[in-house]
Order: structure tokens, then sequence, then C-alpha cells
């Protein structure tokens, strides 16, 4: 559960940089970082992870 929390600040941060403007590395990292929470949060219950906050979808956010 503290690896979800983490990663979702990651994500935060992913987004407040983009407002400077995106790079390829950005959109890879928003990529994965969405992909390591659907492999870490698969295993516990749907209502823990939708508390956290569900899937952050930085990729979705993030286009060039």
């Amino acid at each position: 559960m503290a690896s979800l929390i983490g990663l979702r600040s990651l994500a935060d941060r992913l987004r407040r940089q983009s407002t400077l403007g995106i790079t390829s590395d950005m959109v890879m990292a928003g990529h994965l970082l969405d992909r390591m929470w659907d492999i870490m949060a698969y295993e516990l219950p749907s209502t823990l992870t939708t508390q956290l906050g569900g899937n952050p979808a930085v990729s979705a956010s993030l286009s060039i």
C-alpha cells in the first residue's frame, strides 16, 4: 500500500513538471507509472485502491 502512495506522489510530480513542457521521457515515465500501479494493485481489494485514488492515469494526461 505504501508503494501505491509513493507512485501517486511520483505521478503528481510528473503532472506538475508537464506544465513546463512534455518530453518523450515524461510520456514513457507516465506509462510506466500507470502500469506499475495496475500490477501492484492487482491483489488488493478494489475498495482500498479506490480510496487511494485509483490508477493515476498519468499517461492519459501527457501527450506530445
